[in-house]
Order: C-alpha cells, then sequence, then structure tokens
C-alpha cells in the first residue's frame, strides 16, 4: 500500500526524462518518439475562495480571521501548467501513454490558497479500443480556512489544512459503433494538519462512464460514481475524534462537446453530487442525519488559433444545497460560487532521442 509523506515536493519532469533515456537504451527504437508537450497559463476569478456560505459572509466583520490572509471573499488567480506525454510501443503494435502533469494555483489575495498538485499515468492499449489507465495524482498542501480546533480550550480558529493523494485504475472497451464504456476504480486519502486529524478519510470510488461519437460532430458522455469514506481517525481518543466523519456520496454527471469547425469546439457539463454522513450521534448536530447536494456547471468554448496555440473561455458555476435537522447547520454549510477562466494553451514536441 501506498502512503504519502506530508508536505514534500516530488518533481516528475526529471524522473520521467531519466526513465524516457533508460528505456530507450534498453528497448531500443520502439522507444525513440518524440516526448509531446503542452505549456499552458490561466487567468480566473472565483467569487468565494473559501466557500463560505451567506451567514459566514455577514459575520466576517466581527470574526476577521475567517478571511485568513485575504481581504476579500473573492480573487484573481493564475494558474500555470505544464503537461508531458511519452509514446512508446513496448509490447507489438500495442502502444504506451505516459502522462505526467504539474500545475499550480496562485490567488492574488491570498497566499496562503496557493497550492501545486502533480500527477503521472500509464495509459496500455490492450486491443481494438481498449485500454488499462493507472494514474496517481498528489496534492502535497491544500489550504482550506481557518476553524476552530475542539480538541483545545481557547476558542481562536487555526490553519486548517489537508494533503492527499489517489490513485485510480481505469478500463475502457467499445460496446457498439462508437460508443465505449470506462470502469474505474478511485482510492482517496485525505491527511488533515495536526489540529484536525479528526477528518481524516480513507475513500474508495466506483465510477462508470458512457461516451459516444456517434452524431457526427457532437462527443457526449455520461457517468455514474459511488463513493464510501471511512473516517480513519475515528474514536482514536481525542475528544475531536468522538464524532464519526464517514459518509457515503452518489454523484451522477454529464456532458456533451459540439465540434463546430476544425478550429471552434463549445461544451458544456453538469453533475449532481449527493453526500450523506453516517452519524447518528445526538450530540453531533453537525453531522448526525446530515446530507447534501453539490451542483456544478460548466460551460467551454475552444478556439484553435494555429497549429500550436489554443484559446479556451470557460465558466463554472457551483451550489451546495445542505439538509439538516438544524436551520443552523443549513445555514453554516450552504454556499455557491462562479468562476471565469481565459487560458492560453502551446503544444509542441521533443524529438530527444532522434
Amino acid at each position: 500500500m501506498y502512503r504519502l509523506l506530508k508536505y514534500t515536493f516530488k518533481p516528475m519532469l526529471t524522473p520521467l526524462i531519466l526513465l524516457i533515456v533508460i528505456s530507450t537504451s534498453m528497448f531500443g527504437s520502439s522507444l525513440s518518439v518524440p516526448i509531446y508537450y503542452t505549456t499552458s497559463v490561466s487567468f480566473g476569478y472565483d467569487s468565494n475562495i473559501f466557500k463560505l456560505s451567506t451567514e459566514e459572509m455577514d459575520n466576517a466583520t466581527y470574526e476577521p480571521l475567517i478571511l485568513s490572509d485575504s481581504e476579500t471573499f473573492d480573487s484573481a488567480i493564475i494558474r500555470p501548467e505544464l503537461k508531458i506525454k511519452y509514446n512508446p510501443v513496448l509490447f507489438g503494435n500495442h502502444e504506451t501513454k505516459v502522462v505526467a502533469i504539474a500545475k499550480q494555483k496562485i490567488y492574488t489575495s491570498s497566499q496562503s490558497k496557493g497550492y501545486t498538485s502533480y500527477s503521472i499515468s500509464i495509459n496500455q492499449h490492450l486491443g481494438r479500443y481498449k485500454w488499462l489507465k493507472i494514474r496517481y495524482a498528489l496534492i502535497p498542501n491544500f489550504y482550506l480556512r481557518m476553524y476552530k480546533d475542539k480538541d483545545l480550550i481557547n476558542d481562536i480558529p487555526v490553519e486548517c489544512d489537508f494533503s492527499s493523494e489517489n490513485l485510480s485504475i481505469d478500463f475502457s472497451f467499445p460496446i457498439i459503433k462508437k460508443t465505449w464504456a470506462n470502469i474505474s476504480i478511485l482510492n482517496s486519502h485525505l491527511f488533515y494538519n495536526e489540529n484536525f486529524t479528526e477528518f481524516d478519510v480513507d475513500i474508495y470510488d466506483y465510477r462508470v462512464k458512457l461516451s459516444t461519437s456517434l452524431f457526427r460532430q457532437f462527443h457526449a458522455k455520461v457517468w455514474f460514481i459511488y463513493g464510501e469514506a471511512e473516517n480513519i481517525s475515528f474514536d482514536t481518543n481525542y475528544i475531536s475524534t468522538q464524532d464519526n466523519r464517514a459518509y457515503t456520496h452518489s454523484l451522477l454527471g454529464g456532458g456533451v462537446k459540439y465540434q463546430y469547425s476544425q478550429t471552434y469546439a463549445i461544451s458544456g457539463s453538469a453533475t449532481i453530487d449527493n453526500r450523506f454522513y453516517l452519524s447518528e450521534v445526538e450530540d453531533d448536530p453537525l453531522h448526525s442525519g446530515r446530507e447534501h447536494i453539490d451542483f456544478t456547471i460548466k460551460l467551454s468554448n475552444s478556439f484553435k488559433l494555429n497549429q500550436n496555440l489554443i484559446l479556451d473561455i470557460s465558466s463554472k458555476f457551483r451550489q451546495k444545497m445542505t439538509d439538516s435537522e438544524f436551520n443552523w447547520v443549513e445555514n453554516l454549510k450552504n454556499y455557491n460560487k462562479f468562476e471565469v477562466w481565459v487560458t492560453f494553451k502551446y503544444n509542441s514536441y521533443m524529438d530527444l532521442f532522434y
């Protein structure tokens, strides 16, 4: 089993290039293929970076720590990204795709909210339209906001952040003409800092996705996810761990892309995520019997400016609606936000092995 080394920096570009060089010397010309890369930079805006409810926004004047190091609820964002793709042929005519991604989010109004994420995946071709994909992703440190620690005597909020890693396995195969299915299993770990270890969870998600390009210029997909989150720090001799934060969730999503021309495409997607907390303890009103629906809708326009440069303009709206026996819980946990993004992508390649 794998385990995250908290808050460590693990650059992937240098090890990936070394792996490719060593493999090429071992396997010969079958690995002597170009390395493709995409560099991109996005400029965005988030209307609610701390996911605050209306009630929390109203109280921010009296509780300034709720905004951490920010003076506003919103922020402009800069998001640079680097993607490396390497597609050797290792087994007969079966292509192998290795993809490494590193990206960063920089919030202009809050230094704390910025974070970096990494992922690496191996996609192995098995047969006609059949692929097996293994992916690992890591976020060393993701800052949420200031919260009150139940294990401390004082009532002063402290910083809450977590680190996460996930490992997924995905198998795709054809069903009918221009229609295929994906079956995935995803295991995620969320490890919170020492003040909030009561929220540590181990999550298993099971996903089924159907995709089709049966209709000319249209690509459509629909997916369903069922997940279970185990509260791995539950009942570990601390006051705050006496409440179980385990939950189940089910997510239904769909999307469509219309390729209007070779240089322009429009796409949209929507998801509904229903989470239900398993706690039935009367002394835990924040979680007992609580559930919520998290609704997200995305719209995107993509313009191919030339052979190498792409411009994406997108927007996203998200709303979380909580159902609880207590009105104060609903008022505390409901929120909405929207984002807009302008992204420039540059695609090219390197012939390192020629």
